[in-house]
């Protein structure tokens, strides 16, 4: 369950979630947890909609102003599990004019998160986004050429855009579209790669 007038909210109900895992109060602005059955009572989930659809995300830290152009719904979602049951590592291609430079790996979302980088060949990157790389590192997914592909074809209309994927043993569920991942404002580490992802972009004259 999410919104779709946010970022960084969403509630997953499975067995896979820990077992001391509860919901906080509804009150809670953009509540974001994994929790089994047992800890999300019906009443508690439309309590914690209610209260998302009272929310303006677009006035928040980042500002991130199209959000506040969003209509306010919630969305009740199917469950994509990854291995073991698991939530699905969470695959972010960065694609400049068309082409898919860069690949972030998230794993972990509701427990011991890691990240990592890549070109679209795989290579590792030595940059850091805050969590830490995966260990052992992770082998070259099954589908990756297919997800590039795709995230492609949905960025070839515009000349900058985050397309998030999922990679599930079946197949590639498609997650969202972001312009501005973090409100502009995600850490890199060294900050040479402020630049270097920079350095794909050219900034069409009507947003000068």
């Amino acid at each position: 369950m999410k919104p779709t007038h946010g970022s960084g909210a969403a509630i997953v109900v499975s067995p896979a979630a820990l077992a001391d895992a509860e919901l906080p109060p509804a009150e809670w602005s953009w509540v974001y947890r994994h929790v089994r059955s047992e800890h999300a009572p019906r009443q508690q989930l439309v309590d914690i909609a209610i209260h998302w659809m009272s929310q303006l995300y677009g006035q928040g830290p980042n500002r991130e102003w199209a959000y506040g152009l969003v209509p306010r719904r919630v969305i009740v979602e199917e469950m994509l599990e990854g291995a073991n049951g698991a939530i699905p590592d969470d695959f972010k291609l960065f694609v400049f004019h068309g082409r898919c430079q860069y690949i972030q790996v998230d794993s972990g979302r509701f427990d011991d998160r890691t990240q990592d980088f890549y070109l679209p060949d795989w290579e590792h990157l030595p940059m850091s986004g805050g969590p830490a790389w995966i260990d052992p590192p992770r082998s070259r997914p099954a589908r990756l050429e297919e997800m590039i592909s795709l995230a492609e074809r949905l960025a070839s209309d515009t000349d900058f855009v985050r397309v998030d994927l999922y990679h599930l043993p079946d197949r590639i569920v498609f997650g969202e579209l972001t312009s501005y991942p973090a409100g502009g404002e995600s850490p890199f580490e060294p900050q040479s790669f402020n630049a270097e992802f920079g350095n794909h972009w050219t900034v069409p004259r009507r947003y000068r």
